[in-house]
């Protein structure tokens, strides 16, 4: 790892901190998780949904590995960065090592509940239409979620079977209930 890549604090990123960080990262590279998979098992009330219409969000369950994004903290605003992470993911992280073009860079990532992990595409699928149909949450609703973690992935050349099934079920109920236009890239979050 260079100089200064190795002076940075990193956070990893497996769902909507790829591509709303709510900070600037210092430096953004892909990496791998090893030991852990992406999930659909968190279900938002806070962010992306209502107690009445959750949205599945990322988690992170026991597996073989989870592709996603480090971002380097900001320096000199390491410390007031992680504080609003904290706020705005309802808990405090836990440290990983995640694999790089690198090498190995530890980081704090963060895991939600495993409450949906084990259902089945078509379940979240439906959990996200209903989402949508309410409007979702502050943050947005779980279409902006979905596509805006497969988008992030495919801007950093990355691929998650679960994230491609998922949108995949949930897009064309999505459009089908008219709730948005048959364009829905529209949506998607800028490159990378």
């Amino acid at each position: 790892m260079t100089d200064d890549l190795s002076k940075l604090g990193w956070v990893f990123a497996h769902g909507s901190l790829m591509f709303d960080p709510g900070f600037e990262p210092a430096a953004v590279i892909p990496g791998r998780a090893r030991g852990w998979q992406r999930r659909f098992g968190q279900p938002s009330v806070r962010n992306w949904g209502t107690a009445d219409a959750p949205a599945p969000t990322s988690s992170l369950s026991p597996g073989s590995h989870c592709d996603g994004l480090l971002l380097g903290l900001p320096t000199g605003r390491r410390e007031s960065t992680l504080v609003s992470l904290v706020q705005r993911e309802a808990n405090d992280p836990v440290a990983l090592t995640v694999a790089s073009e690198f090498g190995d860079i530890p980081a704090l990532t963060w895991l939600m509940s495993d409450a949906w992990a084990a259902l089945g595409v078509e379940d979240l699928a439906g959990h996200g239409l209903a989402n949508v149909h309410s409007g979702g949450g502050p943050s947005g609703d779980a279409w902006r979620y979905a596509s805006g973690v497969r988008d992030t992935l495919a801007a950093h050349g990355l691929d998650d079977a679960l994230v491609s099934r998922y949108v995949g079920a949930l897009e064309p109920a999505v459009v089908g209930a008219g709730l948005l236009p048959t364009s829905v890239t529209d949506d998607a979050p800028p490159p990378a």
